[in-house]
């Protein structure tokens, strides 16, 4: 019979052409956060690249100086998103008590990220 093959016979595939080859896109250092972020003045960051997308954060104050108050609201940059800047991004804690409230009240708003390439066209 025409094109019968016995079950225990291998058949060697035939070998795919190669793509031609591309040339290699431009990279530059990106970041990957793995916790929200509140940028520092010194951290130098692109933000007309890269990937990210920010949350407002507020809550209430646990102080004896003012239990409950409401905290000013923080704007953040979201866990998840990759940040186009040359050095690694370190972020800042920043004050969000009430204005005259009897003391600092902090959020933290560190950076916890790892490196990446960014590929550029």
């Amino acid at each position: 019979m025409p094109g019968w093959q016995p079950l225990n016979r291998k058949v060697e595939p035939e070998p795919e052409a190669l793509p031609e080859q591309t040339p290699a896109l431009e990279t530059e250092k990106a970041y990957w956060l793995l916790s929200v972020f509140t940028p520092a003045p010194a951290d130098q960051i692109d933000w007309t690249k890269g990937n990210y997308s920010t949350l407002t954060r507020n809550g209430r104050i646990e102080s004896a100086a003012g239990w409950g108050e409401l905290k000013q609201p923080t704007v953040m940059v979201a866990e998840g998103s990759v940040l186009v800047c040359e050095n690694a991004p370190q972020g800042a804690a920043r004050d969000t008590a009430p204005q005259g409230f009897a003391h600092p009240v902090f959020r933290a708003g560190y950076a916890v990220a790892l490196p990446v390439k960014a590929k550029t066209a």
